[in-house]
């Protein structure tokens, strides 16, 4: 997703907002070191999913909304909604009706993308980032997305897999 994002603000000038959650894991690696983020993120799972939503929020508060024009979001807030009924999370407090409604209004269009990264890819990103992307539930959690925003009234189109140029012109 993200590759695909980069490809297209590259090739077409689209403005990007980046997805919430790696900047609250580059922040935690940054204070904790890796394996400290994943530790504290493993004790600490609505914590971090209560900072990755409100960081969400403040820069979707501030993303350009050009009338007409073309704006990426890696992920959204509302992201937020699939991660807590996959996982059986509570919803946030910070998710409320009104939260949803607001970034409802500005999503035109989503893409739900099938996932091309191979497990050992996945497991290397991890390592390098501190990520803890699991390809198996990642694609359990693409489908509750893609329910989540069709439910809300959003236009959703699924990308097959292929390169990130095929992708790019679907």
């Amino acid at each position: 997703r993200t590759t695909l994002i980069d490809h297209l603000k590259e090739q077409q000038g689209w403005p990007v907002v980046g997805e919430a959650a790696l900047q609250a894991i580059d922040v935690l690696n940054k204070a904790l070191g890796k394996e400290g983020q994943k530790a504290w993120r493993t004790k600490h799972t609505a914590a971090f999913g209560d900072m990755v939503g409100r960081l969400a929020i403040a820069q979707e508060a501030t993303a350009p909304k050009p009338t007409g024009g073309v704006v990426l979001y890696d992920r959204t807030v509302l992201d937020n909604l699939g991660y807590s009924m996959q996982r059986g999370y509570p919803l946030p407090d910070y998710l409320t009706v009104e939260v949803a409604a607001q970034a409802v209004s500005w999503i035109d269009h989503v893409l739900v993308l099938d996932q091309v990264a191979s497990v050992e890819d996945i497991e290397r990103r991890n390592r390098e980032t501190g990520r803890k992307t699991d390809p198996k539930a990642s694609v359990a959690m693409s489908a509750a997305l893609e329910e989540v925003y069709t439910k809300l009234g959003c236009r959703v189109t699924r990308i097959a897999k292929g390169t990130t140029e095929e992708r790019g012109d679907a």
